[in-house]
């Protein structure tokens, strides 16, 4: 089966590629393109929903690396628990841990 994404151009510059981050960077990375950023928001684990199985971290990681610099920002979402698993899986690249604080709580599932 062949991945999907979609790859979108906003402007000159600028690439947004949208599909699974493990099926979509390795593509990336045979092509030979380099990121300038990489944001992701994956599932966390934290609901009983079938697509919200934690991602294959180390996999993650290993297509992270494949597109990326060492200077290459990754910003990635997550909550509770799931922050300090994914935090500790590389914490050579672990630098910051920005919170949103919401005025309205959305989304219990």
């Amino acid at each position: 089966m062949n991945p999907t994404y979609e790859h979108h151009r906003p402007y000159d510059g600028c690439d947004l590629y949208r599909g699974d981050a493990l099926d979509v960077l390795p593509l990336l990375a045979e092509e030979g393109i380099t990121a300038d950023m990489v944001l992701s928001d994956p599932p966390y684990g934290t609901t009983h929903c079938r697509w919200d199985a934690v991602i294959d971290i180390p996999g993650m990681w290993n297509a992270v690396q494949g597109i990326s610099r060492p200077d290459t920002p990754v910003l990635l979402f997550c909550q509770h628990p799931f922050t300090s698993l994914l935090g500790s899986s590389n914490l050579r690249r672990l630098r910051y841990a920005w919170v949103w604080e919401k005025t309205q709580a959305t989304g219990f599932l």
